[in-house]
C-alpha cells in the first residue's frame, strides 16, 4: 500500500467514473470540522485542493459525477451546490437539486432496478427500490426502506452480477440485497459474507466491484475490524493488512477490478 497524502482529517468521497481521480474531503483540524474538496490523480500523482469548495462539516459534503464528466459538489444538508471539474475552478449552482431517482440495469439487460427518494426527515432518507423484469414487465421486488444521509453514498445501488442487486444500508434490516428471480431480499453480512450480522452496526462502508464478463464480483467491508475483501469467484473473505481505525475510509475503483486498486485512509496515534 502506497501512502500519498496525510492530514488531520480525511474522508473519502468517490472515484471518478474512469477511476482516474480520487475525490476526498480534507481538514487540518480533528473531528467534525470544516473541510475542502481535494482531487488526486492516481495516474499522474497530481493533487488539487479546491478551497473554493468548502463544507462546514467534513461529514456533510458529497459529489455527484455527471455523464459529461463534470461534477456537482453538495456542501451541506441544505444541499447548496457548486459545479466544476477536477483541478478547474468550481462555481456556485443556483436552484440545483439532486436526482430523485436512480436506475441500474443488470449486466445482461434483463432487470431494471430503480431507487426513488420519497422524502427526507432530518438525518433520514426515505426511499423505495423497485426491480422489474424487462422481458415480461413484471415487478419482481418493491421495497420501501430508510437509511441515514451519511450512508446514502457509501454502498449501492449496484448489480453484483446478473441476479444479485445491492440496495444499501437500511435502518431496520442492515446492508440488504435482492436476489433474482426468486424475489428474495436478504442481509449481505449473513447470507453472502457469512459474518455475524451484529458486526455490521460498526461498518461505515460496503463497496462493490462487478465484472460483467465473468459474473464475478468483489465486496470491500470497511469498519468494525480489519478491512475485509470478499472474492465471489472463490467464496473467499480476505483480511487486508491495514490498521483498524474509526477514522478510516476506503472504496473500490469504479471499473475494471483487474487493475486491483482501492482507496484507504486511517488515523495514526497522532490523529494524522
Amino acid at each position: 500500500m502506497k501512502p500519498f497524502v496525510t492530514a488531520n482529517s480525511l474522508r473519502f468521497d468517490s472515484w471518478s467514473p474512469d477511476s482516474q481521480w480520487i475525490a476526498y474531503w480534507r481538514s487540518e483540524r480533528d473531528g467534525e470540522s470544516p473541510a475542502s474538496l481535494v482531487f488526486a490523480n492516481v495516474l499522474t500523482g497530481e493533487i488539487c485542493k479546491h478551497e473554493e469548495v468548502p463544507t462546514e462539516n467534513i461529514g456533510y459534503g458529497y459529489l455527484l459525477w455527471q455523464e459529461d464528466d463534470s461534477i456537482v459538489a453538495f456542501l451541506n444538508l441544505e444541499e447548496d451546490a457548486m459545479g466544476g471539474q477536477p483541478c478547474e475552478e468550481f462555481t456556485a449552482l443556483n436552484d440545483f437539486s439532486p436526482p430523485e431517482w436512480d436506475v441500474k440495469i443488470s449486466p445482461d439487460g434483463r432487470y431494471r432496478a430503480q431507487y426513488a427518494i420519497l422524502g427526507w426527515e432530518e438525518q433520514t432518507m426515505h426511499g423505495e427500490t423497485t426491480i422489474t423484469d424487462l422481458t415480461t414487465g413484471e415487478t419482481i421486488v418493491s421495497l420501501q426502506w430508510d437509511t441515514g444521509v451519511n450512508f446514502a453514498h457509501r454502498a449501492g445501488p449496484s448489480w453484483l452480477n446478473n441476479e444479485i442487486f445491492l440496495m444499501g444500508r437500511a435502518y431496520d434490516q442492515g446492508w440488504i440485497y435482492a436476489s433474482m428471480p426468486e424475489r428474495r431480499v436478504g442481509n449481505v453480512f449473513s447470507d453472502i459474507l457469512g459474518l455475524d450480522i451484529h458486526r455490521e452496526q460498526f461498518v461505515s462502508g460496503l463497496f462493490s466491484q462487478a465484472d460483467p464478463s465473468t459474473d464475478e464480483y468483489h465486496l470491500l467491508v470497511d469498519g468494525g475490524g480489519p478491512l475485509l475483501l470478499y472474492h465471489s469467484e472463490l467464496d473467499l473473505l480476505e483480511e487486508i493488512p491495514f490498521n483498524d481505525s474509526t477514522a478510516r475510509s476506503c472504496s473500490l475503483t469504479n471499473k475494471n477490478w483487474t487493475e486491483g486498486k482501492f482507496w484507504a485512509s486511517s488515523s495514526d496515534e497522532d490523529s494524522r
